[in-house]
This record gives C-alpha cells, structure tokens and sequence, in this order.
C-alpha cells in the first residue's frame, strides 16, 4: 500500500506524507495542506467507483460528518472533486484505532473500556439525535488520539442520514462488519440508533476478552 500514490490531480494543493489505508470505497493519505499550511487526513475516492451513484455516496459521508460537530466525531473540513478526482479532508488523529491497539496489546483494562465506552456513547447519542445512524461501529472505526486518549468515531461511509436522500442505500445489499452487526441490519431491515448500541456492545466484548 505505501507504493500508491496520491492522483496527480492532488499534489498541487497536497504534499504527501504517507499512506495511512486503503478501504472498500478510498484510500486515505496523510498530507500537509499547503494552503493551510497543516497536516491533514486525505480521503480519496478509488477511480474504479467513480461512478455517479458511488461519487454520491462518497461525498454523503464527506457531509454526514461535516455537519456532527462533536468531540468524539471526526471533524471534515472541505469536499471537493479535482479532474474527475473526489475527495475530501479530516482533521488527522496522531494515535491509533482501537483495533490496532486490541491487536497490539489484547485485552484492554475494565477502567480503560469503560472510558472509551462513554466517549464513543456520548458521539452516538450526538448524531442519533440528528437522525444519523453510522452503521458501522466497530473498533477499526474508533481512533485513539495518542496525547490525551480521546476516542473519536469515524468513517460514515455507509452511514444511514436523514438528513439527505435514502435512495443512496442499495437495497437487498447488508453492508456492516458482520461481527458487529445487529440482526436486524444483517436482516437487510431498516435501522435506527440502537443498531449502532449493539454493535458498540460487541466492541465492549471485544474490548474485555
């Protein structure tokens, strides 16, 4: 993964620092802005799904976060496309996701879950309110800033908004991580907030054992 490298149609504004992943849909890169001059998470759309359909839902997420202005969610600053190129930019958590630390480490502490627990809850309940549902809490979706510990919620990817058209949901297609999933969304059924409850209880087994 670290031989990809960023289109050409992003390194005038961007200068690469180096891969942090690739995705189903992207690849995210660290850069540093050159007109902010700062370091920034780098969200690119693969060329091979950019298809109408998907370049809408790319940037669904883009939206979905901007408009969560929460502590434990993930801040996107600007969305754009460039020759053809769809992206777009999030503040860059210097740490860990919580999957790396699980596998790095194994079982985390009863006092250090809980806290993460009650960081990740305080997010959901954020966007809950606002008709957001992420669909895919996990612990590869939860980051950990390295200094002061906080976990932040990311990658909206397939989240359920009402804020905007359902239409972007492919029906009769169960997106998720399965072993976090709620049956009722492995189910292929309509969801709300207490899928994303449950699944945040099996990142709490996960977490514990």
């Amino acid at each position: 993964p670290s031989a990809t490298p960023l289109p050409p149609a992003l390194t005038s504004r961007f200068d690469t620092v180096r891969l942090l992943g690739t995705g189903g849909m992207g690849a995210v890169w660290l850069v540093r802005d050159r007109f902010l001059d700062r370091l920034v998470a780098l969200k690119v759309l693969r060329s091979e799904h950019a298809d109408p359909a998907m370049r809408e839902r790319f940037l669904r997420e883009a939206r979905t976060s901007a408009r969560l202005e929460h502590p434990h969610i993930i801040d996107v600053y600007r969305a754009d496309e460039t020759d053809g190129v769809v992206w777009f930019t999030m503040r860059y958590i210097n740490g860990e996701s919580l999957g790396d630390r699980l596998r790095d480490r194994g079982a985390l502490p009863v006092a250090e879950t809980l806290r993460i627990l009650r960081e990740v809850s305080w997010g959901l309940a954020y966007a809950h309110a606002r008709g957001a549902v992420h669909r895919d809490i996990r612990a590869d979706n939860i980051l950990l800033d390295r200094e002061s510990g906080r976990a932040v919620i990311t990658d909206f990817g397939i989240a359920r908004d009402a804020t905007y058209d359902s239409s972007l949901t492919l029906l009769g297609n169960v997106l998720g991580s399965v072993h976090y999933m709620s049956p009722e969304q492995g189910a292929d059924e309509v969801v709300d907030g207490r899928s994303d409850v449950y699944a945040l209880g099996c990142v709490a087994y996960h977490m514990l054992t």
